[in-house]
C-alpha cells in the first residue's frame, strides 16, 4: 500500500495523522474549514507512534476511497 502524509475526501476535507497536545500519542484528525483547525476522529484509536497512526490512516482512507496527497 502506498503511503501518503495526507488524504482528501470527495467533500474537500483533509485528513492527517498528527500528535496530540503533548506531542505523544498520535491521532487521526480532519481539517474543518468552517470552524478552522484540526479535529480528532474519535471513532479511531489513539496510537503511541506516528507510524501506527499513519498505517491506520492509510487503511481507513483505502476503505473510504480518499485521494492521497504526498
Amino acid at each position: 500500500m502506498k503511503h501518503y502524509n495526507e488524504y482528501v475526501d470527495n467533500c474537500g476535507r483533509h485528513y492527517r495523522a498528527i500528535p496530540m497536545f503533548s506531542g505523544d500519542p498520535y491521532t487521526l484528525c480532519y481539517y474543518r474549514e468552517k470552524t478552522g483547525g484540526w479535529h480528532r476522529m474519535k471513532q479511531l484509536m489513539v496510537r503511541t507512534t506516528l507510524a501506527e497512526a499513519r498505517k491506520d490512516l492509510d487503511e481507513y482512507a483505502a476503505k473510504k476511497g480518499w485521494t492521497g496527497i504526498a
